[in-house]
């Protein structure tokens, strides 16, 4: 089934937690979708079809279904370090269009990053 046609502005996290049960409601029929559902699978990695079915809702549901601290609430979740780690942020910030990266520092007790300077005209 294709999800309704509000999805993305139910489960929003702009709109959070006030449009949560209707975030729940949208997402109910893709719990199926997850690797964390009980009953039968509704997809399978050999079918593309049911692959892009549960794709339909993954990217709003994942609130509902692969939640992470403070979804509920519309938070929205933290970049992994991992992200972060051996990236040539010259290149990523354009060093050829006059900018270049001059520092980031990572937290990680809080796994979140704080970037300073961050793409500053050179």
């Amino acid at each position: 089934s294709k999800p309704v046609s509000d999805i993305e502005g139910r489960c929003s996290s702009s709109n959070l937690p006030g449009s949560l049960s209707a975030c729940q409601e949208a997402c109910a029929a893709a719990a199926c979708c997850y690797s964390n559902f009980e009953g039968e699978k509704c997809y399978d990695y050999s079918n593309e079809a049911t692959l892009l079915a549960c794709g339909q809702y993954k990217p709003h549901c994942d609130v509902i279904h692969r939640p992470w601290p403070g979804s509920s609430k519309g938070l929205i979740p933290n970049a992994p370090i991992s992200l972060f780690e051996g990236r040539d942020w010259d290149e990523i910030c354009g060093s050829g269009a006059g900018a270049s990266a001059r520092k980031l520092s990572a937290n990680n007790s809080s796994q979140s990053l704080t970037c300073t300077e961050f793409c500053l005209p050179s």
